[in-house]
């Protein structure tokens, strides 16, 4: 456990936070969708942006359950074949160094998969910065707090 004293812990989201893969996720979303015969607006589609996919599909395709496992495919599929142009936000990179020169502790806490966080961060250029990461496939994804405290925990970090 790190020693956490006289440090402050940052926490980020990593799509829509850092990352600007907001428009790759509502695209993504509809070609899966579409590609399965359902809709979904891009509306409903960013509000589930932070989500674990597999909590996502129940809010957005309540009725179609037995189709899951098929959109998470060709989300994935497409989603991967597409992320190259995903970029972090203007003023990310800048923001996190400066955050790390001031000794903040930085960390993630994403709805992705470990797979695609470890795809993205290190083409990144912050991922020196952060010392903890967790995914929604090694935890429960939000808005359940448990990716948090296992975090705060990790750090010795009291709230």
């Amino acid at each position: 456990m790190i020693n956490m004293k006289n440090k402050s812990l940052i926490i980020f989201d990593w799509d829509g936070t850092l990352m600007d893969s907001v428009g790759l996720i509502v695209d993504a979303m509809r070609y899966a969708a579409e590609k399965h015969g359902l809709t979904v607006t891009d509306e409903a589609t960013k509000s589930i942006i932070g989500i674990a996919l597999v909590d996502a599909f129940p809010m957005l395709f309540p009725n179609d359950s037995d189709k899951y496992d098929e959109l998470l495919a060709t989300y994935s599929e497409y989603y991967v074949k597409h992320c190259d142009n995903d970029k972090l936000f203007d003023g990310v990179k800048e923001l996190i160094q400066d955050l790390h020169a001031q000794g903040k502790t930085l960390a993630i806490a994403t709805g992705k998969k470990r797979k695609g966080l470890e795809r993205v961060l290190p083409n990144s250029g912050i991922q020196a910065f952060f010392t903890f990461t967790k995914t929604a496939d090694e935890t429960a994804g939000k808005p359940n707090p448990l990716m948090l405290e296992q975090i705060l925990v990790e750090t010795g970090t009291r709230i």
